[in-house]
């Protein structure tokens, strides 16, 4: 047996785990590191799409083996260079959610290997690749088969396979003898799982990310019971927030915040500002804006989202409320998918001109890429509340002070984060809930489940995982 961990160890996000048994290769997630693709990429830098994955395999931007990538996607005199490196075969990739930085590299896997998920997990990424960049590297689940000519790669016009997702049933798969134990856990995505694999030596445990303080605490709590009940050989845990002195906040939080904030500003327009695929705070914002007697309006790639959902679980079933509208943006209606939306809920897109009769009916779901809509209509005043996470690198700093001059332009009240004098953008009250678990909770998990032998992932700070745990093997490595 062996568990080693590819990228991810000393960095929050990019998680690619392998774990061998019995000749049986399986990967914990399969994530893109965004920090170290910052190094070279950015929004109008971007691997060539002619070349497949020569560009990240120069850069070191994915793992070298053989055998475990699109074949499409390899230029023919770059073969001979892959295969030079070890061969895996990989039995599955058991994927814990859908955040890029976990699933975002699945899109270069060969089509053979099976993805171990939720099937939200599934939908979810349907959406991101429907209404997001077409790109090789966002082909998460529809692959559009490449062939080479002249030394490009070039899409073969109707040529689609799709990747296999298997949903275990009850919560229970065995793959090729290997049997694997998965268990929805609270996390800011929706479809977010943990994984127990069974092994000679014992249990090995997979957190994914994990918290303790959403909605749906009570799975992540269900699923320590069980981790404790199995004493596993190895927990394999992230620990995001690591060293962070701020304050829990839950959804509830989010929830009395907000509507306080209503409360005080009624006949104005309201803007709410959250990550995107965060479904946990969109719906969290749809029940503010029903209790507050407005109407809830989103972007059509939100309300696609919620229509891949809404037989996933009757709590998404919140299109067709009267309440629910979709802003029909001035963009293009090619996309096949945006047709599907105007067809399916004509009756319910709204224009920027019919909001600006009466702004204060409204709660749009907006972000900094979305505020030029604002300029469609003469808005004197409102409120913006931003439910997102801080700012982490200078270039979201940026932009943070860029939302502020949108937002000073059509003189919009703040709410959620301010810009210091230093112009340093600042997170300020109770609007934003952490996907991810507080440390003490993370250090409660452990000490609950007792495992033999421990293994931090997805944080900057082992250091406090050796200064915090007594009696418990850290270790980077499983032989």
């Amino acid at each position: 047996m062996r568990v080693k961990i590819l990228d991810g160890k000393n960095t929050i996000g990019g998680t690619k785990i392998l774990v061998e048994l019995n000749k049986q290769n399986f990967f914990l997630d399969y994530g893109r590191n965004f920090k170290e693709w910052g190094k070279f990429f950015e929004e109008f830098i971007s691997p060539r799409q002619k070349t497949g994955i020569f560009d990240l395999w120069r850069l070191n931007l994915i793992p070298k083996f053989s055998g475990i990538y699109r074949e499409d996607l390899i230029l023919k005199e770059f073969k001979r260079e892959i295969n030079r490196y070890p061969k895996l075969e990989i039995s599955a990739v058991l994927l814990s959610h859908a955040h890029l930085d976990h699933s975002g590299f699945i899109s270069l896997l060969s089509k053979e290997i099976p993805i171990v998920s939720d099937r939200i997990t599934e939908m979810v990424l349907k959406a991101y690749e429907e209404t997001g960049q077409a790109t090789f590297y966002n082909e998460l689940q529809f692959l559009k088969i490449k062939e080479e000519k002249d030394g490009k790669l070039e899409s073969v016009r109707n040529l689609h396979k799709e990747r296999t997702f298997l949903y275990p049933e009850e919560g229970e798969i065995a793959i090729n003898g290997i049997k694997i134990k998965i268990f929805p856990v609270d996390h800011s995505i929706p479809g977010a799982v943990a994984f127990g694999i069974e092994t000679e030596r014992g249990w090995i445990v997979y957190t994914g990310d994990i918290r303790f303080h959403g909605k749906n605490k009570e799975t992540s709590k269900k699923f320590v019971q069980w981790a404790k009940n199995v004493k596993p050989y190895l927990l394999i845990t992230e620990g995001t927030r690591a060293g962070s002195t701020k304050e829990k906040i839950t959804e509830d939080d989010v929830y009395s915040s907000s509507m306080e904030v209503i409360k005080k500003n009624e006949g104005k327009l309201i803007i709410a500002d959250f990550g995107p695929r965060n479904i946990e705070r969109l719906l969290t914002f749809f029940d503010i804006t029903k209790d507050s007697k407005r109407k809830f309006v989103v972007l059509v790639q939100d309300a696609y989202l919620m229509h891949l959902l809404k037989d996933t679980d009757e709590n998404f079933r919140i299109l067709n409320d009267e309440g629910f509208l979709i802003l029909d943006e001035k963009r293009s209606d090619k996309l096949k998918w945006i047709k599907e939306m105007k067809k399916l809920y004509s009756n319910k897109f709204i224009k920027m001109e019919e909001i600006g009769k009466n702004p204060g009916d409204f709660v749009l779901c907006f972000s900094i890429y979305n505020l030029k809509n604002l300029l469609d209509i003469d808005l004197k005043d409102g409120v913006y509340i931003y439910s997102s996470s801080e700012a982490y690198t200078e270039e979201q700093a940026i932009d943070m002070v860029r939302l502020k001059n949108w937002l000073d332009f059509f003189n919009i009240s703040i709410y959620g984060f301010d810009i210091d004098e230093s112009g340093v953008p600042v997170p300020l009250g109770k609007f934003h809930a952490s996907g991810h678990a507080p440390f003490e909770d993370i250090l409660w998990m452990i000490n609950e489940i007792q495992p033999e032998n421990l293994m931090p992932v997805h944080t900057e700070r082992l250091d406090l995982f050796y200064k915090n745990i007594r009696n418990i093997k850290i270790v980077d490595e499983i032989w």
